[in-house]
């Protein structure tokens, strides 16, 4: 969704992000990076308890699979 949302503000689209990172580097990062892309991050918030999600990738190019790791970040984000 993220990288939706970039593509779509770079066409012009008022785009922004809801989710949520880990109070960690790699959720630093992610935040800096929809930084860059000039999306509205108000929909982005913070949990101090889990980490930022991540996503393994295993397999060849020809055929990836895809293990979204659980238990992070992004698996409660608030309804506010």
């Amino acid at each position: 969704p993220s990288n939706f949302a970039a593509w779509a503000k770079a066409l012009g689209a008022d785009a922004g992000v809801i989710s949520q990172i880990g109070y960690d580097d790699l959720g630093k990062e992610a935040l800096q990076q929809l930084a860059n892309h000039n999306l509205d991050l108000s929909g982005v918030s913070t949990h101090p308890n889990k980490p930022t999600g991540t996503v393994i990738v295993k397999g060849t190019s020809d055929a990836p699979e895809y293990v979204i790791v659980e238990n992070v970040a992004w698996d409660e984000i608030p309804f506010t």
